[in-house]
This record gives C-alpha cells, sequence and structure tokens, in this order.
C-alpha cells in the first residue's frame, strides 16, 4: 500500500515525514519555531490571537491559536481560587480570584475578555494578568454566587458559593509557658517574693524577667485583620503598691508561633509582649491582659488574657556558704568584655578577732549565673579596693596584688602577704610578668589601668611617713612624694589625682594635688589646692582639667561636702551635710555632679552643678558609692533594698532584696542584656549585678552572694564622664577610659 504524506513546509519544520522534528519546548525549535503538541511549527503560521492569517484560511479568534493550518483552543476550563467554595469572607470589598486553565501546549491569549456575574449584583470584567483573572468587588452582609464567563472560548466556570460575614470575630488568647527556672544549691532563678507561685513544681502563673518577652497566642474563627490586633495590660499589684499605666502594642508586631502552638485553629498569629515598657515600680507585678482585633469589615472583638507574673529578679549565685561565725566578705564586682562577673568573695569560720590576712577566692560568672571559674588559688584582700577587670587579665588588690587570667582563673599561687606590703603579681600577662614591690610598710591605697597592661598605683607608709607612686608597664617607674595618708586617687589619661596633705603643704593643710605621672619619669606635681574642709574621700578628673571632689569621713561634724576644683581654685560648694560627714560616693555628669552622705542612721544626697547646690535627705540609709545608669536613673544600695531615683524628679523605686540581710554595702555594676554566648541583646533593659555580706559580727550566719536584678536602665550612662565607683564596669578608675566599649544596643 502506497502511503502518501503532505509535508507541508509553511508550518511544520520538515520536508517529509522523516524530518518532523519532535520538542518538548519552545526552546527545542529555535528562533523561529514554537513548540505545538510535541511537533515543532513556524511561529508565523500562527494566526491566532485574532489576528493572523497564514496557515489558516480564516483569522483565529483570541481564545484559539493556528496550529497546522487549523484553529485549536488555548483554554480548556476556568477554576475558581479564592475565595474557597462554601467559605466565608471578612471583608466588604473582597478580591475574587480565578484561574484561566490552558490545553496542553497551549499559549496564554493576548486579551482574553473573561467577564464576572455576581448574584446578587453586577456583571464586571476580570482583570486578567497571563492566566490569572482577579476582580474587586463591593459586597452586603450575605450569601452569594458567582460565575466566569469567556464568551469567546464558549467556557464557563463552575458556580462560586460564598458568603460575606460582618459579624464580630471569637478570639481566644494565651500565653505560652514562660521559660523554666532553675533552683540548685547555689544558684536560684526563682524570685524569693514569688516562691509560694512553685510550690507544685510548675508556676500557678506565668512568671516572666523583665527582659523576656512574653509569647502571646492569638486564634480566632475568622481571617483577621493583623493590623488591628491590640494587646493591653495593666498592674493588679504590685509589691510596693504602685500603679502601672495599660501598655499597647499593634498587631503589625507578630511573629511565628513555635510548631503546635495553634492547635488547629483557623486563624492563627503569635504576638511578643514586651514586658519591660510599663513603668514597674516593685520587684515583680500581677498583670492582667485584653486582646482586641477585628477582620477587614467588623467590629472589634475582645478575649481576656490570662494573669501573669513579670519580675526584676535574674539569678542569685552564693560565692561563699554561710560559716557559723566570723568574717564574710566581698568586693564590688567587675565586668570583663563578654559581661562575665568578676568578683573576690571569702568566708572566715572564726570568731572575731579573726587574722586580717585571711583567704579568699576570686569567681568568675557568666551572664546567666553559670560559674565559669573559681580560682585555684586563695587571694587575700582586706583592702576595699575592687578587682580591675583588663582585656585578658584582671587585678587583685590584695597583699601582694595579684593578677589573674580572665579564661581559666590563673594557676600561680601568689606571694607570702607578710610582711603587709602590696605588689602586683601578673599570673598571665607577658607584658608585666611579676613586678617589682614598693617600699617597705607602704599599703595600697589607690590603683589605676592606665593603658593596654599598663598599671598605676599609690602607695602609702603605714607610718604617717611619704608616699609612692609607681608606674608598671614594658618599664616601670616610681617617685617618693611628700605627703601623707592619701585616701582619694584617680587618673585622667595624664596626671594620677589624689588627696594631698602634711608637713610639705602649707604645714599640714588639706589639698588636692595632681601628678605627671609617665614611666621611667619623675613624677611632678602639676597643680595643688590648700584648704577644702576635710580629707577628699573621693576625686573624679574632668573634660575641662578640673575635679570633682568629695570631702568628708563618717564621724567628722560639718565636714562632708561636695566640691568643684579648675585651675588651683575651689570654685564651688555644696552646704556642708552637718552631722552626715561621711562621704560614701560621687557620679558626675558633664556639668554636674551628685554625692552620696551617710552617717550609718541617716543620709542625704547632694547635687552641684556651676550654678547651684542642693541636697534632699534620704531614706532608708544608702551604703554603697550610687550609680548612673542610662535614662537618668542612680541607683543606690541600702542595707536590703536596691533603689532607682530618677534624676528629673520622678517616682523612686525601692526593690527590696529577699536574703540581704542588711549586708548591701559594696559598689554595683551595670551591664546589658546578654544571650548565652555573652553578647548584648539590642533593645533589652540591663542588669544590676551586686554582692551582698560584709559582716564581722560574732555568731551571724551570712552567705557571700552574688545578685543579677532587671533595672530598667540598658547600661551606664556612657555620656556622663564619671558614671560610678571607679569610673566604668571594669573598674579602670581611669577617666581616660573609653565609655563607648559599655554602650548597649
Amino acid at each position: 500500500m502506497r502511503r502518501v504524506v503532505a509535508c507541508l513546509s509553511a508550518v511544520l519544520l520538515c520536508a517529509c515525514p522523516s524530518d518532523v522534528k519532535h520538542c518538548a519546548i519552545d526552546e527545542d525549535c529555535g528562533a523561529d519555531g514554537q513548540c505545538v503538541v510535541g511537533v515543532c511549527a513556524l511561529k508565523n503560521a500562527d494566526g491566532g490571537g485574532g489576528g493572523g492569517t497564514a496557515g489558516c484560511s480564516t483569522p483565529c479568534s483570541d481564545s484559539t491559536e493556528c496550529i497546522a493550518g487549523s484553529c485549536r483552543a488555548r483554554y480548556a476550563a476556568i477554576e475558581w481560587r479564592a475565595p474557597a467554595q462554601g467559605g466565608s469572607i471578612y471583608s466588604r470589598m473582597p478580591v475574587l480570584r480565578a484561574e484561566l486553565i490552558r490545553v496542553d501546549g497551549g499559549h496564554a491569549a493576548s486579551n482574553p475578555q473573561v467577564a464576572l456575574s455576581l448574584m446578587p449584583g453586577t456583571t464586571s470584567p476580570f482583570t486578567v494578568s497571563g492566566d490569572q483573572l482577579t476582580a474587586t468587588v463591593s459586597v452586603t452582609e450575605g450569601t452569594y454566587t458567582a460565575v466566569a464567563t469567556f464568551a469567546d472560548a464558549g467556557l464557563q466556570s463552575s458556580a462560586l458559593y460564598f458568603s460575606a460575614d460582618f459579624s464580630p470575630p471569637v478570639l481566644v488568647a494565651r500565653l505560652l509557658a514562660a521559660p523554666s527556672r532553675r533552683v540548685t544549691l547555689d544558684l536560684t532563678e526563682v524570685d524569693p517574693a514569688l516562691a509560694d507561685l512553685y510550690d507544685s513544681g510548675q508556676p500557678s502563673l506565668p512568671v516572666y524577667r523583665r527582659d523576656e518577652l512574653a509569647r502571646v497566642v492569638l486564634t480566632s474563627d475568622k481571617l483577621l485583620d493583623a493590623g488591628s490586633v491590640q494587646l493591653d495590660y495593666w498592674a493588679v499589684t504590685e509589691d510596693d503598691g504602685g500603679s502601672s499605666l495599660p501598655h499597647t502594642t499593634n498587631g503589625s508586631e507578630g511573629v511565628s508561633c513555635p510548631p503546635g502552638a495553634c492547635r488547629g485553629a483557623g486563624f492563627c498569629q503569635c504576638f511578643d509582649l514586651d514586658v519591660s515598657r510599663t513603668p514597674q515600680l516593685g520587684t515583680f507585678g500581677i498583670y492582667r491582659g485584653r486582646v482586641s482585633a477585628s477582620t477587614a469589615a467588623s467590629a472589634p472583638a475582645t478575649a481576656p488574657l490570662e494573669p501573669f507574673a513579670v519580675t526584676r529578679w535574674k539569678w542569685r549565685r552564693t560565692l561563699v556558704p554561710a560559716v557559723d561565725a566570723g568574717y564574710a566578705v566581698a568586693l564590688a564586682p567587675g565586668l570583663d568584655s563578654e559581661g562575665n562577673v568578676i568578683a573576690w568573695a571569702r568566708g572566715v569560720s572564726c570568731a572575731p578577732p579573726c587574722s586580717p590576712w585571711s583567704f579568699g577566692d576570686v569567681f568568675a560568672v557568666r551572664p546567666n549565673g553559670d560559674l565559669k571559674w573559681r580560682s585555684t588559688s586563695q587571694l587575700v584582700s582586706d583592702l576595699p579596693l575592687p578587682p580591675i577587670v583588663g582585656r585578658a587579665t584582671a587585678y587583685l588588690p590584695q597583699l601582694p596584688l595579684a593578677g589573674f587570667n580572665l579564661f581559666d582563673g590563673g594557676t600561680a599561687p601568689p606571694a607570702s602577704c607578710s610582711p603587709p606590703y602590696g605588689y602586683f603579681r601578673a599570673l598571665s600577662s607577658a607584658a608585666l610578668g611579676t613586678v617589682g614591690t614598693p617600699a617597705q610598710e607602704h599599703v595600697l591605697q589607690q590603683y589605676v589601668l592606665a593603658g593596654a597592661g599598663e598599671l598605676l598605683y599609690l602607695a602609702a607608709n603605714r607610718h604617717g611617713a611619704a608616699c609612692q607612686v609607681t608606674w608598671l608597664g614594658a618599664a616601670s617607674s616610681s617617685a617618693v612624694l611628700d605627703f601623707t595618708s592619701p585616701v582619694a586617687g584617680a587618673f585622667d589619661g595624664q596626671d594620677f589625682w589624689t588627696d594631698v596633705h602634711g608637713p610639705a603643704f602649707d604645714g599640714g593643710d588639706l589639698g588636692v594635688g595632681r601628678f605627671r605621672a609617665r614611666a621611667n619619669a619623675t613624677f611632678t606635681l602639676v597643680e595643688r589646692q590648700a584648704d577644702v574642709t576635710s580629707v577628699t574621700s573621693q576625686l573624679i578628673p574632668i573634660a575641662d582639667g578640673g575635679a570633682w571632689g568629695v570631702t568628708g569621713f563618717n564621724g567628722e561634724v560639718d565636714a562632708g561636702r561636695l566640691f568643684h576644683f579648675a585651675s588651683g581654685t575651689v570654685d564651688a560648694f555644696t552646704p556642708s551635710m552637718g552631722r552626715l560627714g561621711g562621704a560614701v560616693g560621687a557620679v558626675a555628669l558633664p556639668d554636674r555632679a551628685w554625692a552620696l552622705f551617710s552617717d550609718g542612721n541617716a543620709g542625704r544626697l547632694a547635687e552641684l552643678s556651676a550654678t547651684a547646690s542642693s541636697s534632699r535627705p534620704l531614706s532608708p540609709v544608702y551604703r554603697a558609692p550610687p550609680l548612673l545608669g542610662r535614662g537618668g536613673l542612680l541607683y543606690l544600695l541600702g542595707r536590703s533594698e536596691v533603689s532607682a531615683r530618677r534624676l528629673d524628679g520622678g517616682a523612686d523605686f525601692p526593690l527590696l532584696i529577699p536574703g540581704a540581710n542588711g549586708g548591701l554595702a559594696n559598689s554595683p555594676n551595670l551591664d546589658c542584656t546578654r544571650d548565652d554566648l555573652g553578647r548584648p541583646v539590642p533593645g533589652r533593659p540591663g542588669v544590676l549585678y551586686f554582692v551582698s555580706s560584709s559582716t564581722t559580727v560574732p555568731g551571724e550566719v551570712r552567705d557571700v552572694q552574688l545578685y543579677a536584678i532587671v533595672v530598667d536602665s540598658a547600661g551606664i550612662d556612657t555620656t556622663a564622664p564619671w558614671p560610678m565607683a571607679l569610673h566604668d564596669p571594669r573598674h579602670t578608675n581611669n577617666a581616660a577610659t573609653d565609655l563607648a566599649e559599655f554602650r548597649c544596643p
């Protein structure tokens, strides 16, 4: 039998059956071809789109295209995409969506005309983008039927039934469980004031720390307008009887929900509630909340949020367990660059008087309360100077003064502590090694971190003779200065400031001295001022070349004053604090300073600027140097509480510290909130660190404990030239130390 094949060169890219070129996509057919039903055809043979005639005897309509001389349909059906069949919409202007389904190998038309029939309603055209059809319609509450028609193609969709529902949604809001808290022999993360909530092991209310975010899960029977979600919460009660303003957060802050949180709900969204934004005057607060939301067309609905607690308590770690009697002592904690707390503490089981050269340990505690290391060598310190923290090495003013490695605590034992004169021992610093000792019987009074691995200290003769200033670094130098019993000391990057008095200064008058200190050079008195009213107990160098100073010791009547010293002259004094002669400490902004005074029973806070001075009484008595935090908050430590005082005159809020028992006597430290890797967390409150102990009362039992409390200041005030005791969290005692490294994000 004879087979005849017509080879149409105008249509197919072939000359005979054996030359038929098969294809999968248009690119298989070259620049002039297109793939049609698995066979390559010339593009100019297409009379589709309503315009072409080549290859087809009559032009093809918009719904067809010319294939092998015949007009073939482009589309097979119209299918609905939204809303769901039989579903509900919650908008007065909903968008209906459909799709043109092409035949196998078909190509999209250039301008298909597809109409929407909405009953009840009107007929309107769809907007076409490729095969996607959209139409925005106006509806009122009720039931609707929609049909899409492509008349030219002879296609009509199935009927879409939906209802418009403008009734308020039904909301359910709940809090996810707060993080679990650890309680061990040495560490507790449970706020003792809320311990009754944990009687069953799990708290009866969710308890969040003030530096955490409370995760709220919101579900609804209807699709909600995310921008309409409002979360409000307010204080039910606080331990100090204060009140809180409601806090509102907009639903645009929505976050993804953890697995399983939605439990099959139709609409589900999670939101983070920042519990640090509401003023919380006490250590903890109990809150209630409410969530409101609406659909795009409904009135708002509300749902209650279960009560929850917010605490400032972060953790408490026991450094030295309670001893039956004797000494329990700790020094003010320092901070390293990763936020680890460096503290020294000891407990001596003996009835006073014990040996004054009792040994203690140095501790490094991570921001989460875990112990990083504890020094293997017991270090003695009966001096009131906290550790200075460098980049890799910290220094402790012990007798002898020692350095230890921040990474593991060091291993070398200290030298003998008799006779009692101080020197520096660096256990892990190649730059310092073990350096020399000051003269016999000179006891360390002040020291500073002057630069990269350089230390400067002042030692005083215990028998009232001359003092010695020593610079320790790559090279060392020292000088004997003819004055006695210095108390204050600070560094401004160039000069060492201290109080001076003795025969060399006008027959024993009291004064302030500034000494130029350089390695391998003589220590020269640059400037002095006599006739300050009492021994200067603190000096704060400032940028104008002057200094703030505080005079007075406990028991000195009419001696306590805050003053400003510049160009050899005391140019401003506060009035005398009267019988409150004991100066506790001071902090300074560029244009003003504050000093704390106390006689052990009462206290006053003095303020001095270039134009005015004032003071106000304090209750209870605060015994530790103040700290100036970000946001204008001044932190003070009393016998058993921390108080945050607003410099703008706003409400103060005392934080009672469970278990402190009158032992808060050392200056605090302040840092950012940090994650488990020690990185600062942006936008979170700060953490205040302090120790409790300091007792020599026979028979009194007390642990040495390190506390971490969440406060509203995210770190120290880095705009202040001297925001805390010893200047900064690393205790460099150096006004030239750049505070930018302590700025919280």
